[in-house]
């Protein structure tokens, strides 16, 4: 139990004698970058009057807010500077006041972060996340971080389709016992928009730059080129569904030229235009039939999965998602003849924040965990 915890009660009984006030709902949000400072907006605007901004950290340093605050409050430039603290006591910086409920927002890409959600589950705190990496990490991890849900809701909606209901329906369908046939989909919306430029003639390097500046991409796009991300979110589905999928299980067919696997982001940016002609050439040789090309996602029953470059038809639903799309087609014995399918937006700053805003809400009202 978090320190705090068990003192939360008994504040808001003061609290409803006029002698205290403490928030519904303590926060600490990690990494506010673009995504981090769209929640951050979202929350100022909208967020109740009894939650509390406590804690914001990024990589460079951690905020939080003055022990001796009475009030809640959404506004990050009150945060004080708290130093550099190491993840493990971000629990306790967070709890250093009463309230009734903790979350933690995770708003990065990095894998240290992603390690701790386990943790912080298992202390009774509130996860929402856009973090992949916690749920396609190894089996052994992603069953501690199964674990955790029984004490503390786990949001993670943004994760995949940056908030479209695909993990909803998957985890009913499971719920009901409704097997899942295969999954067929646009997973990236980086690359879903850079399949619609290839089509229209444009150049690779173009197409990644344009994606990076509109905030489609991952901050490292050979993240997204690699095929890494779309298979991780490939193990997110599969596991929602009931399937114990690895990253190791999938064949990864990805579209970084070996001169351009390592390195730092900027040294790629400088050689971006190399992505040119191998890509092209993965374009022309792509299998399947059709005009237009798709970076597809590909699960059966047995577990067979794949990510790569198809052509697809002009009719195949598939080429018809337009610049940032994710559609997911699910084959179950009930949606056997007509695949249940979800699509819209499946990337971009303010829909993911849509998401971990959506997540929170649910943490807020329903103030019980996951069983």
């Amino acid at each position: 139990m978090l320190a705090g915890e068990s003192r939360a009660s008994s504040a808001f009984s003061a609290s409803e004698q006029g002698r205290a006030v403490y928030p519904r709902l303590a926060l600490a949000l990690i990494g506010p970058g673009r995504v981090g400072q769209a929640l951050l907006r979202r929350l100022k605007r909208q967020a109740p009057a009894d939650w509390a901004l406590e804690v914001l950290v990024n990589s460079r340093e951690t905020r939080s807010a003055p022990v001796d605050r009475r009030s809640g409050g959404m506004d990050a430039g009150s945060l004080e500077r708290a130093g550099d603290r190491e993840l493990d006591d971000l629990p306790a910086l967070l709890s250093r006041r009463p309230a009734a409920a903790y979350a933690i927002v995770d708003a990065t890409a990095s894998e240290a972060v992603a390690r701790c959600h386990a943790d912080w589950l298992a202390q009774g705190i509130h996860v929402v996340t856009a973090n992949k990496l916690a749920l396609a990490a190894g089996c052994a991890s992603w069953s501690r971080l199964e674990g955790g849900k029984g004490h503390a809701h786990y949001g993670a909606s943004a994760t995949v389709g940056a908030g479209l209901p695909v993990l909803a329906a998957l985890d009913r369908l499971r719920r009901a016992k409704e097997s899942v046939i295969s999954i067929r989909a646009v997973l990236s919306g980086s690359l879903s928009f850079m399949c619609s430029q290839l089509d229209a003639g444009r150049s690779a390097s173009n197409s990644v730059m344009a994606a990076h500046e509109l905030g489609l991409s991952e901050p490292d796009p050979r993240v997204d080129l690699s095929g890494l991300d779309v298979a991780r979110k490939l193990v997110i589905l599969a596991r929602c569904a009931g399937q114990a999928l690895s990253i190791e299980d999938i064949a990864i067919h990805g579209l970084v030229p070996d001169a351009l696997v390592s390195g730092s982001v900027d040294a790629f940016f400088e050689r971006i235009a190399d992505l040119d002609a191998p890509i092209r050439r993965r374009v022309d040789a792509a299998p399947g039939r059709g005009d237009r090309v798709a970076y597809l996602a590909e699960l059966d029953q047995r577990g067979r999965a794949s990510v790569g470059l198809q052509r697809v038809a002009s009719e195949d639903p598939m080429s018809r998602c337009s610049a940032i799309d994710n559609r997911i087609e699910i084959v179950t014995e009930t949606y056997r003849d007509s695949p249940l399918v979800i699509a819209g937006p499946g990337a971009g700053v303010e829909v993911t924040a849509l998401a971990l805003w959506s997540d929170l809400l649910r943490v807020s009202e329903s103030g019980r965990p996951d069983r």
